[in-house]
């Protein structure tokens, strides 16, 4: 309809522009009107055009002629006929150019579809050439693969689920020796042995499952017929969809490392051999040495007992040194020997930091006091008392470093310093450095000095004298505790060696050195004046008494000091005590305290101080000196921070000051003695003898079973290595003669390795005396043992040097383990004897059961040493335990066997040690004991009827029948309890209850 109305508008202007531009009947009548037409059809189409024609022809036939604006009937000729031309041209035009307008829309139409083939044809012809490309390089990569793969010595073969050959490498072919053409459609079980063809379809199986088989090592049969070793990795092929439809498989040839590992185990068990060997040649060169020097050092201590000349004793007591050198070289040996086998085992038991400080330092004292050498212990206030390590490693270190100070320092002084370095959550890393001022070597030396055997040159080895494994050992064991050793030195001046360990806190350990001020409270904010020439030990001592809180005043001589003194009594700021060292330039400290209570009484000093010796030099000395009497109190050099606290809270010596030791006697005892050398018999009955002990000397295992079958001993001292019977023999047969089950045994020998150990636990040995003996250890065996009726008798001794031995604490906590028990001591008697029995053997058990690749057997083994242990008290080894369980679980048992075998061979010593000293009484015994009971609860009665205070006599024969294996001592625990809190009606329910028990009839 628009383009209609269109149509009569063009119509229209077409009519008025004619009208405007020519009169109407100049003959120009269609002049606009044809145009119109023209463009009606292009812009409209032909049909608005035919109306546009029409309605052009009115409007001429009307405006263009004559009579001009009015229709008439009559109309001339040549009018009509202009119009009929007219209309015959417009509609010839509109139909043109309406079959043009479709002819040329078909045109554009077609056109534009043959534009769009040709841009489809380009995407196509693109697309086809994106996929050749991809093509060409799939199949230059699959030529390259198949080049990799062809030249890869492994064999790379494709196969189906039937195990047919699909596809086979060059590799194949050089392993198998069969070609492609030979096996490609043929099964693989033409190269696989009769007896592993349950291989090939359990593999199928798992391929076809989706699982991949990674390493698996066969045989496998090659085209000549012989057999090698492969390992092969199979891994499934999928299609498109995901779905499994064959197996690839790469193998290679592993038969020369088959060789070689059976060489290696081969090899292994050759140097294993060579390790028990070179290990049993120590051991026994150890005992070869250690009993002759044994012998030579017992008998050297007996003479110099005796009256000697001075230059007898100086001869004697270098034999003395050069003999405990020997027996130093040979420990370092041995410890060298164990950490080359990995047998070094770290402790982790509670120590006190200082004490092991203090007792390394009196090793050294008589030594470092006949050199004039100063020694210091610099402890920092922030130390703790006491911390979780392995105190006789650490003392090992100690030893070692302070006696190279010792050594190489001919004047001077040495300092050994300790100070937190770090601290953790639950654990710390202590700081130790020592400090000497010795003859100090170059410093591009001191690398090497950490090597085995190794010395800064020939010249200090044939001075100094060493063997060279100390540093590599102190190294050792310093890793070994978590922590790194440093060395400075600079040649004429000295050394400093600086070490770390990392260790735990103890249940105390957050009290530190600094923390002992808190008890002086009463102190806080007192002046003490430190005299001593030293400067160091000013320093040291003036920072323990600045963290303490007292105010510290330093003098470096004795006139300083009366100085000081004088103006602190003028000024009112007395001292409440002075730290005087004796030895001094000028005026000695004897002196100064002699001048100083003079002028007390001349009443000169309205407050004098309280006078403290500090003397590094020998303190009976200064004790017999008549000035020693105006001394308050004595410290010894080195002064460590407890001997200091004492010294300032209490009027009393450090150190004993009477000069004097006390030594113990064992009147009564009797102690058999097994020893084949006749040496070692004198001088181990020799010091019995001393001690009041009567002595029996068997000279093999056969005369020491015969002496025990005819005498009765409180302990027996068993050589290991003895003719006719060792001592292992002997021990084992002595234990089964009858009441001699629980007769201590205890091991003297120079066989001093773990296995040695192990067998004398074995063998029901109860402790350990390694030779050569020194007189400490054999004391601390002996008085363990001792049973008299009364004290030991006080003998006054001059003291000797000396000597620290460090024993494993305990692992037992039996009063757990009883509480578990119920209180029930004879069961854990019984319990602990037969833990004895059956566990003895554990570790030959456990080393079977290994051997035999038993993993799950051994595990069940631990398990069950585990729960028992836990139940009697031995929780270290029940954790021991659990850890060498889970090392099994994870093939790692290596980490943890050593401390396993250490921790149980020292539980075993310990239980057989405490049922050695608590012997389980017989029947008779028992019966005794019972009536002992039941005459005493029929005395107690009418008190506890009664209701009246019960007589001391009865009280201590409860108390004492408490401690005494009696039946049913839970119920007799609760009388005794309810007796404290003087509840006598229940005490009384409890009386009847256990007469009824025990059969008496009130």
């Amino acid at each position: 309809m628009v383009s209609y109305l269109l149509a009569i508008v063009f119509s229209v202007i077409a009519l008025v522009f004619r009208l405007s531009i020519a009169p109407a009947g100049d003959g120009l009548q269609f002049v606009t009107f044809f145009p119109t037409v023209a463009i009606t059809a292009l812009l409209l189409g032909t049909r608005p055009a035919l109306l546009t024609t029409v309605a052009c022809s009115i409007m001429a036939l009307y405006f263009l002629f004559p009579p001009y604006g009015a229709f008439s009937f009559v109309v001339q000729h040549y009018a009509l006929l202009a119009v009929l031309l007219f209309c015959a041209n417009s509609v010839i035009v509109s139909l043109s150019i309406g079959a043009m307008q479709r002819y040329l829309s078909d045109f554009v139409d077609a056109n534009q579809a043959l534009q769009k083939t040709l841009l489809e044809n380009k995407v196509v012809q693109a697309e086809i050439e994106e996929q050749n490309l991809v093509l060409a390089q799939r199949e230059a990569q699959l030529t390259k693969y198949k080049a990799i793969i062809d030249s890869t010595d492994e064999a790379v073969i494709g196969k189906t689920l039937q195990g047919i050959v699909t596809s086979w490498n060059e590799g194949a072919s050089g392993l198998y020796g069969f070609t492609a053409a030979e096996t490609i459609g043929q099964s693989m079980t033409m190269m696989i042995p009769s007896d592993r063809l349950e291989e090939e379809s359990d593999i199928l199986a798992r391929i076809a499952r989706g699982e991949k088989v990674e390493h698996f090592e066969t045989v496998r049969r090659c085209k000549d017929g012989q057999f090698i070793d492969i390992s092969a990795t199979i891994s499934p092929i999928r299609d498109g969809s995901g779905a499994v439809i064959g197996a690839s498989k790469i193998a290679r040839d592993i038969t020369r490392r088959k060789l070689l590992e059976a060489e290696l185990r081969v090899a292994k068990t050759a140097a294993e051999a060579a390790t028990r060997a070179k290990s049993s040649f120590l051991a026994n060169m150890s005992h070869e040495i250690r009993t002759p020097m044994n012998a030579l050092l017992g008998l050297t201590r007996v003479v110099l007992d005796s009256e000697l000349k001075p230059e007898q004793r100086d001869l004697l007591v270098k034999v003395n040194k050069s003999g405990r050198a020997l027996v130093r070289i040979i420990n370092d040996i041995l410890d060298f020997s164990r950490m080359e086998a990995g047998r070094m085992v770290i402790e982790n038991v509670p120590m006190a930091v200082e004490s092991l400080l203090q007792d390394v330092a009196d090793l050294f004292g008589a030594q470092m006091q006949e050199q004039g050498i100063e020694l210091f212990l610099d402890i920092s206030p922030d130390t703790p008392l006491h911390v979780v390590g392995d105190p006789l490693r650490l003392t090992q270190v100690l030893n070692n470093l302070i006696g190279n100070a010792v050594k190489f320092t001919e004047r001077g002084e040495i300092h050994v310093a300790v100070t937190v370095e770090r601290h953790g959550d639950a654990s710390m890393l202590l700081r130790f450095e020592v400090r000497d001022t010795g003859i100090g070597i170059d410093q591009c030396d001191v690398a090497n000095l950490f090597e085995s055997f190794a010395q800064a040159d020939g010249a200090i080895t044939r001075k100094y004298g060493g063997s060279g494994l100390g540093l590599s050992i102190a190294k050792t064991l310093i890793e070994l505790m978590g922590g790194s050793i440093t060395m400075k030195s600079t040649l004429g001046k000295g050394t400093s060696v600086a070490f770390t360990v990392k260790v735990g806190g103890a249940p105390d350990s957050q009290r530190s050195v600094g923390h002992l001020g808190h008890d002086l409270q009463q102190l806080h904010g007192k002046r003490v004046l430190v005299v001593d020439d030293q400067e160091t030990s000013r320093i040291i001592l003036s920072r323990l008494l600045t963290a303490w809180g007292l105010v510290p005043v330093e003098a470096a001589n004795g006139e300083q000091a009366l100085a000081h003194i004088l103006e602190a009594n003028n000024s009112g700021q007395t001292f409440h005590a002075m730290l005087l060292d004796w030895r001094m330039p000028g005026m000695d400290g004897l002196e100064v305290a002699a001048r100083i209570k003079k002028m007390e009484a001349a009443g000169e000093l309205v407050t004098p101080p309280k006078i403290v010796m500090v003397t590094a030099y020998d303190k009976h000395a200064l004790l017999q000196n008549a000035d020693s009497r105006y001394v308050d109190a004595l410290l010894t050099k080195p002064v460590v921070p407890s001997s200091l606290f004492d010294a300032l809270l209490n009027n009393e010596p450090s150190h004993s000051s009477s000069g004097m030791e006390v030594a113990q006697r064992f009147d009564g005892m009797r102690v058999l003695l097994a020893e084949d050398h006749e040496l070692n018999q004198e001088v181990a009955a020799n010091f019995m003898a001393k001690r009041g002990i009567t002595v029996t000397i068997a000279w093999n295992g056969q005369e020491a079973l015969q002496y025990v079958q005819r005498q009765t001993f409180d302990l027996v001292l068993m050589d290991l290595h003895m003719p006719v019977m060792g001592g292992i023999e002997a021990a084992n047969r002595i234990h089964d003669l009858p009441g001699c089950k629980n007769l201590p045994i205890a091991a003297m020998t120079a066989a001093v390795m773990a296995e040695d150990r192990l067998r004398c636990i074995a063998a029901g040995m109860i402790d350990f005396v390694p030779k050569p003996v020194e007189p400490e250890d054999l004391l601390r065996v002996i008085g363990k043992y001792y049973k008299a009726d009364t004290q030991a008798v006080a003998v006054a001794l001059q003291p000797p040097t000396k000597v620290t031995v460090h024993t494993m604490p305990a692992l037992l906590d039996l009063v757990s383990g009883l509480r578990r028990l119920d209180g029930d001591h004879a069961l854990q008697q019984r319990l602990l004897s037969g833990f004895v029995e059956r566990h003895g053997t554990t570790v030959a058990q456990f080393e079977m059961l290994m051997a035999q690749q038993d993993i799950s057997g051994a595990i069940d083994l631990v398990h069950t040493l585990k729960g028992i242990a836990a139940n009697l008290g031995a929780s270290a080894l029940a954790q021991a335990c659990s850890g060498l369980i889970e090392n099994l679980r994870n093939d790692q048992q290596q980490n943890s066997l050593p401390a396993f075998q250490v921790i149980l061979c020292e539980t075993l010593l310990q239980m057989q040690q405490h049922l050695s000293q608590h012997n389980t009484p017989g029947t008779a015994a028992q019966g005794h004991e019972a009536m002992n009971l039941r005459e005493t609860l029929l005395s107690l009665q009418p008190f506890v009827a009664d209701q009246e205070v019960i007589p001391d006599e009865l009280s201590a024969e409860l108390n004492q029948l408490l401690q005494t294996n009696l039946p049913c001592p839970p119920l007799l625990r609760q009388l005794h309890q309810h007796l404290i809190n003087f509840e006598h009606e229940q005490a009384l329910q409890c009386l009847l209850q256990l007469v009824s028990e025990l059969e008496v009839t009130p």
